[in-house]
């Protein structure tokens, strides 16, 4: 498996792979979030510069779509377009067609039934690889970035691209770094990352778009708020929420990741886990974890032993069980007394 080494290099292998290619799809990854959407439509701007046929697969239904991600889809202009699984394949069919992934890189992530339709794939994230990671000699990975928003502002000014040329973009750019560094609070926020964001606030970047962007009703607060008022901490340094009260209850994705952030707010806490149920495209329920850290333990390694991923301080797993409550025994068991690791 080739590995791209830099921005440099990427860029020639994009419009190598543009060449060979007649039409490309542009993929986020499952349960989209700011971050892989926001990285999507930059890409979208490069490949329409480079006079491309392309299109953005969204296959998340509305009613599973981050509220977050529902704003921003409610602002973009009508050149971007979206195109769902079953477009996709009648797209694609009978021609040389390219797969750029945005802000994934495991093969089960990504919505897309068969990547053996794809005469070419091109895999950019920043999460480490694993077992699953998409097979390809296309490969782009920066587990230094801060988020995927931070590597596509390093592309689109590689191709010279100026940011405000798709209003909002810049906002889009700048809400997922915000998303993926938890506000600029975490340790993946680095002098690069701030001197992007600095970069993104000069162009008209708006901090005050982007906290309205993250804005739920106050039902949603609830939800998440549920699961931290029945935290509980292993050894104190790390938390684990679930909702006691309601074990069975629905939560989506985002919510069990907000409850995962709200936890990393106290100064005991190094790590931070957030457990519930929820339901899939296929109306199966399942336990999510969704896991925090503010860098000292590594929640990517801890998630990878319950099927998922992640990096140094953002991860999740989804496990076939619908026992929250043995879910975190289990994950009890793996957070040994004192656990610290980097």
């Amino acid at each position: 498996m080739y590995m791209i080494k830099n921005i440099k290099e990427l860029k020639n292998k994009i419009i190598e792979l543009v060449q060979k290619n007649n039409i490309i799809i542009i993929s986020p990854h499952v349960s989209a979030d700011v971050d892989t959407i926001a990285s999507c439509i930059a890409m979208k701007i490069i490949l329409d510069k480079l006079q491309a046929k392309s299109y953005i697969l969204m296959n998340d239904s509305l009613a599973k779509m981050e509220h977050s991600v529902k704003n921003m889809l409610d602002d973009l202009p009508e050149n971007i377009k979206m195109i769902d699984q079953m477009e996709m394949i009648d797209l694609i069919d009978n021609k040389k067609a390219l797969l750029i992934t945005l802000d994934v890189n495991k093969s089960e992530l990504v919505p897309v039934p068969n990547y053996g339709d794809f005469n070419d794939i091109l895999v950019i994230d920043h999460h480490d690889i694993g077992e699953t990671t998409i097979k390809t000699d296309n490969l782009f990975i920066d587990t230094i970035a801060s988020s995927a928003c931070e590597i596509m502002y390093r592309l689109t000014e590689s191709f010279g691209i100026d940011q405000r040329i798709l209003p909002n973009l810049v906002n889009y750019l700048l809400s997922g770094i915000s998303l993926d560094t938890a506000k600029f609070t975490n340790k993946r926020t680095t002098s690069t990352t701030m001197k992007i964001v600095s970069d993104l606030l000069k162009k008209g970047g708006d901090l005050n778009y982007v906290n309205d962007l993250f804005i739920d009703d106050y039902e949603k607060d609830m939800k998440y708020l549920d699961l931290v008022r029945y935290a509980t901490w292993k050894m104190y340094n790390i938390s684990i929420s679930i909702n006691n009260e309601n074990p069975n209850f629905i939560y989506d994705k985002e919510d069990l990741a907000k409850a995962a952030d709200w936890m990393l707010k106290y100064k005991t806490t190094d790590a931070s886990f957030a457990l519930g149920l929820i339901m899939d495209e296929f109306n199966e329920q399942s336990v999510y974890v969704s896991g925090r850290s503010k860098g000292i333990i590594n929640i990517g390694e801890i998630m990878t032993q319950f099927g998922g991923g992640g990096n140094l301080t953002s991860g999740a797993a989804k496990i076939e069980s619908q026992d929250v409550k043995e879910v975190k025994e289990n994950l009890e068991k793996v957070l040994r007394p004192g656990y610290f690791i980097k």
